[in-house]
């Protein structure tokens, strides 16, 4: 009978060792597989579109694209900051309309994410009607940008949100951002990529 004991001991022992070492086998398994899907996860690309604050009409001589923003398009934008900072969003690039309203609410919102002020670009293109222009803008972003912020104007702002929202939006408001994500490492592979809506805000949606 000790005889017997003996062996079921050491049965139940051996038993265990080769039990241990099934599950350290897949625990390497799969952190290997891990570390494999890391080195091969694609850095997705997003995109925010930002109207500018609400702006002055009351200013006689001046030509629009000098129209300063008012007091109130001030408050809500840093409402904006305020929602933008707490989702801890960052840019890696931000390029304004050359429009007085456009750049001083990109300005406002630069500072709310600790983004240069100095390192804020314009471009014509964006203040121009014409969302194709912008779109070569987008497409043509350098690929070590991976987040990419333009402030813009209506309608043009909303028409190219426009093309990548399904459904789309009847207007974006003053100071409105409209984010989206895309599963691709290339600006130029937008196109053939589908848009994942991340968020759509206004100053209205926070108070």
């Amino acid at each position: 009978m000790n005889v017997l004991n003996a062996l079921n001991a050491l049965l139940s022992l051996n038993a265990l060792i080769a039990l241990n070492s099934l599950i350290a086998l897949l625990a390497l398994s799969a952190f290997s597989a891990l570390l494999a899907f890391k080195k091969t996860k694609v850095k997705m690309k997003t995109l925010y579109l930002v109207r500018h604050a609400k702006s002055s009409w009351e200013e006689p001589g001046v030509s629009d694209a000098d129209r300063p923003l008012i007091p109130n398009g001030l408050k809500k934008t840093r409402l904006i900051v305020d929602f933008l900072q707490k989702r801890e969003t960052s840019v890696d690039l931000i390029i304004s309309s050359p429009a007085v309203r456009a750049y001083e609410t990109a300005k406002i919102i630069a500072a709310g994410l600790n983004y240069p002020l100095n390192k804020i670009k314009t471009d014509r293109k964006i203040y121009d009607s014409y969302y194709d222009r912008i779109l070569d803008i987008i497409y043509g972003t350098p690929n070590e940008i991976n987040s990419l912020m333009i402030f813009g104007h209506n309608p043009t702002i909303t028409n190219l949100a426009n093309l990548f929202l399904h459904p789309g939006i009847e207007i974006m408001p003053t100071s409105c951002v409209v984010c989206l994500s895309f599963n691709t490492e290339r600006w130029e592979d937008i196109p053939a990529t589908e848009a994942i809506r991340e968020f759509v805000v206004s100053p209205k949606m926070l108070k």
